[in-house]
């Protein structure tokens, strides 16, 4: 927070003024999506959402095929007490085969279930933070409310007002951590507004200079070249 305070006292109100005037809040949100020209991320918002979901997402699915691959062979084997199977060996192929397939179409299901809920919650916050330019744990209850109700959409409106209940107050708790982390660590939406800032106006001044320097030569250099002509004899 003191470096957010010393960056902020460092533009005056009419840098400040100009530069807020000139960025549009839908600009931000927009280059959450974008790359720059080194085909980066303008923010590490975005890369870090990807990565949290991919993480997330396939430890819920590692945790599903775990969880439910025994239990697909236990079915299988119970379904099939009656049947007679060439050797023992089929037998066994056939129990494995259910313990595969069955804990792999799960993983796949939980895994792309799981990653399309974090990473909507996540793109939706950091969406809202930049928008309105703040970090605010009312953003990520909006988006677990939005995220929670849409999941639930098939199953009808109760379903969707649970989710949306259930969405909130989990948005709330990652909501809660995620400000007090970024916070305590300096990272916040805040901090990144200003150093972007800060980087363009740097970048702006040095702009200026170089060409105010460049047309200094030109305008030493003619004067030298007039100054050579005249005194040249004719």
């Amino acid at each position: 927070m003191a470096q957010q305070n010393n960056l902020k006292e460092t533009f005056n109100s009419e840098l400040l003024s100009e530069y807020i005037s000139q960025e549009k809040p839908l600009d931000r949100v927009k280059r959450l999506y974008k790359k720059n020209e080194q085909t980066t991320r303008y923010y590490e918002e975005a890369k870090a959402c990807e990565v949290i979901s991919l993480f997330i997402s396939t430890t819920v699915g590692s945790a599903a095929f775990a969880l439910s691959a025994p239990l697909c062979r236990e079915n299988y084997i119970s379904a099939n007490v009656a049947t007679v199977y060439d050797t023992k060996v089929v037998a066994m192929r056939r129990a494995k085969d259910a313990y595969m397939f069955g804990g792999l179409k799960r993983f796949a299901k939980w895994t792309l279930l799981t990653y399309a809920v974090v990473f909507s919650f996540s793109n939706m916050s950091q969406a809202l933070e930049l928008y309105r330019c703040e970090t605010n744990i009312a953003h990520y209850t909006v988006s677990g409310v939005a995220v929670g109700a849409i999941s639930r959409l098939i199953l009808g409106p109760r379903a969707m007002l649970a989710g949306g209940f259930i969405g909130g107050y989990m948005g709330t708790m990652t909501g809660f951590a995620a400000t007090n982390i970024m916070t305590w660590a300096g990272i916040n939406i805040e901090q990144r507004f200003y150093e972007e800032m800060e980087r363009k106006l740097i970048e702006k001044k040095c702009y200026e200079e170089s060409r105010a320097k460049a047309l200094a030569q030109l305008a030493l250099g003619g004067g030298s070249e007039t100054t050579h002509k005249a005194g040249t004899p004719v």
